[in-house]
């Protein structure tokens, strides 16, 4: 699985509330890892992820995948 691939699936998901109507941003969805990719921070939910991600991460947040995947939760797209 590519890191494109990868944003955009993690994007999906973390819309999903949103589009559901549940809540108005990603990140206030209590069983989401949205905050803690924006915050940069690991959770229960977004550890394993982050360290997988590690390589990406590794620079401190400044890579383009890290970028990328902080734009995408933030706000649902990816260019």
């Amino acid at each position: 699985m590519d890191d494109i691939y990868m944003f955009r699936a993690a994007r999906y998901i973390e819309m999903n509330p949103v589009r559901a109507g549940i809540v108005k941003n990603p990140e206030d969805y209590p069983w989401s890892s949205a905050m803690a990719y924006l915050k940069w921070e690991d959770d229960r939910l977004a550890k394993v992820v982050c360290k997988r991600w590690s390589k990406t991460a590794a620079d401190g947040g400044r890579s383009k995948g890290a970028v990328l995947c902080k734009q995408s939760v933030g706000t649902g797209m990816i260019n």
